[in-house]
């Protein structure tokens, strides 16, 4: 293959599967690593692709990271100081106010601000904030609230509260990126959130930004294409006051879908050539590693069809974990922990047998777990869904998922909970008051909250009998949880809601994992359901996503290119099943 016929091949594999590193291009291709990085340096060139920490991602792909504010105020500095010049036309005469965002470019105004013009300014950026501090002829407002280290902007509900009551005449707004599709937007939830408020405090917004943030796009967009503020009336006053019309904004996030792995783990795949035989030596026919936990299989899915989805958990700073969210383009949130993440193996047979090998995880004390689970609901007041997912780790109790969902239920957010054993009898021990909008049982954890048999259930689905376990889920239903999608392997799937039960049945494929499958039925669900399709769409998504997983190898998990919703058979169940007695 020549080198123009790899690089193309290369361009079109990363625009196809979402993201490759290094190593695996470099592996298929059979060149060096360096050869791969020279490729993708002149595939970035030419605007083909995106280098990341490890490999690469579509050009066009979601940015996720942030520098810092001293290796952005070295950047560019020249254009900065030409567009911050510039923007100072914009100013509002004596006597008026003004907001300046957090930014570098907007620091840069200050030294452009005349000496005599009487303004009330203000701001949620320390370091502007100082250079302010000391000029007799601005009225200077910091805005309260938690400090970010990496922007030295503040954030959080003081800042939200202060900017709700603002009217000022202009706002200088900074971004970390700007595109015709998305807007304005910005990688953290925080600051999006006052950017948002900032923008509609003002009469007139003035953005600040230089070229090479145009055509790009963050997780998060806080002024969308042609939105609109809300109407405001002049008064003769022109300094910061309470505005008489405020009406809250958005809860911030933008839609955003929130995951919760307290158990994360790095996923380790051993695929064989031949059959698993206890005791004898096996040579390996790929190996693959990959950031795991339920809570981010699903955020794996979610992101790879472009859904702004931030994933939590908790990790260590040198914890190989975090590199792989990276490396993934994953968004997310770590809780500092002293240890780092367990490593799960799953050993893979040709013929799709897989036998998990799932370390307990590492214990973290209360410390840890009310840190978790401050920074979840915090995030929650903006996001569509909340998804608590997986195992619990040792140390935490087996009712945390019960009191967050408790905790969850005053952001107004959507709650789907994906777990087993006991996390997930003492969730069912406290339905209806903990019981989610959304429960993701396999045969044998719908057994387990039902005092049913798995192996009985499953075996009546495949022979075609779905009565029991519509009994088992609408008996979860009577308990108050809002939709309950079981899956059941190779028998499809069911939904359950107060409105209908509808069953699908899968196509016949060949699987080849078993790994994240329930993982990418749980994602597809919300990709329907974000899409504002129905209950039986939502289903036929579901099972289209798990047996799209099972297709792969290892730890891969679908992208939407993989998935074929159309050959999912979905059949409306009759509106009335023996409902089973609850056993909790």
């Amino acid at each position: 293959m020549y080198a123009e016929e790899r690089q193309q091949a290369i361009g079109e594999l990363i625009d196809r599967r979402g993201r490759m590193s290094v190593a695996e291009l470099a592996t298929r291709y059979g060149v060096t690593t360096e050869t791969v990085r020279r490729d993708l340096a002149l595939l970035e060139r030419l605007g083909h692709v995106r280098r990341v920490h490890g490999g690469a991602v579509p050009a066009a792909a979601l940015t996720v990271t942030e520098p810092g504010l001293t290796e952005r105020e070295h950047t560019r500095a020249g254009f900065k100081d030409r567009i911050a010049a510039a923007a100072a036309r914009f100013l509002p005469g004596s006597g008026g106010s003004v907001v300046f965002d957090a930014g570098t470019t907007t620091g840069r105004m200050i030294a452009a601000l005349p000496t005599d013009l009487d303004l009330t300014v203000v701001t949620n950026s320390v370091p502007i904030a100082a250079r302010l501090a000391g000029l007799g002829s601005v009225q200077l407002h910091l805005l309260g609230g938690r400090v970010r280290g990496i922007t030295q902007a503040t954030v959080g509900e003081d800042a939200l509260r202060y900017l709700g009551m603002l009217h000022v005449d202009v706002a200088f707004i900074g971004t970390n990126a700007l595109s015709v599709d998305h807007g304005l937007s910005t990688p953290d939830a925080d600051e999006a959130a006052v950017k948002r408020r900032m923008v509609e405090s003002a009469d007139r917004v003035v953005v600040v930004a230089d070229s090479s943030k145009i055509g790009r796009r963050h997780l998060l967009s806080f002024a969308p294409p042609r939105c609109r503020r809300r109407p405001r009336h002049r008064q003769r006053d022109r300094r910061v006051r309470p505005n008489r019309a405020h009406r809250p904004g958005n809860r911030g996030g933008d839609g955003v879908i929130v995951t919760l792995t307290a158990n994360p783990s790095l996923d380790r795949t051993v695929t064989l050539s031949g059959p698993l035989v206890r005791g004898a030596v096996h040579r390996t026919a790929e190996v693959l590693v990959d950031p795991g936990g339920k809570g981010i299989n699903v955020a794996r899915v979610l992101h790879a069809t472009g859904e702004p989805v931030l994933a939590i958990l908790p990790g260590n700073a040198g914890d190989p974990l975090l590199a792989s969210l990276e490396t993934h383009g994953i968004d997310c949130l770590a809780v500092e922990t002293a240890a780092p993440a367990r490593t799960n193996t799953t050993v893979a047979e040709p013929d799709g047998t897989t036998t998990k090998l799932n370390e307990p995880g590492s214990a973290y004390g209360p410390r840890t777990r009310g840190e978790l689970q401050a920074a979840v609901v915090a995030r929650a007041g903006g996001a569509d869904w909340t998804v608590l997912s997986g195992s619990l780790p040792p140390s935490v109790p087996d009712d945390w998922y019960a009191d967050l969902v408790c905790a969850l239920r005053a952001t107004g957010t959507r709650i789907a909970v994906d777990t087993s054993e006991a996390p997930l009898l003492a969730l069912a021990a406290r339905f209806p008051d903990a019981a989610p909008d959304l429960v993701k049982p396999n045969s044998d954890e719908l057994a387990q909250l039902t005092g049913s048999d798995a192996v009985t259930l499953e075996a009546a689905a495949v022979a075609g009998d779905i009565d029991p376990v519509v009994a088992a889920a609408r008996s979860l239903v009577s308990r108050g949880v809002g939709a309950v999608l079981a899956t059941l392997g190779a028998a499809g799937a069911v939904l359950i809601t107060a409105d209908g039960a509808w069953r699908a049945v899968a196509p016949a494929v060949t699987a080849r994992s078993t790994v994240g499958a329930g993982d990418s039925s749980l994602a597809g669900y919300l990709i329907a359901e974000r899409e504002g399709l129905g209950p039986s769409d939502r289903l036929r998504h579901a099972v289209a996503y798990g047996c799209a997983a099972v297709t792969l190898p290892g730890t891969e998990l679908p992208g939407p290119g993989a998935v074929d919703p159309a050959a999912v058979e979905i059949t409306e169940l009759p509106s009335r099943t023996p409902t089973l007695p609850h056993h909790l």
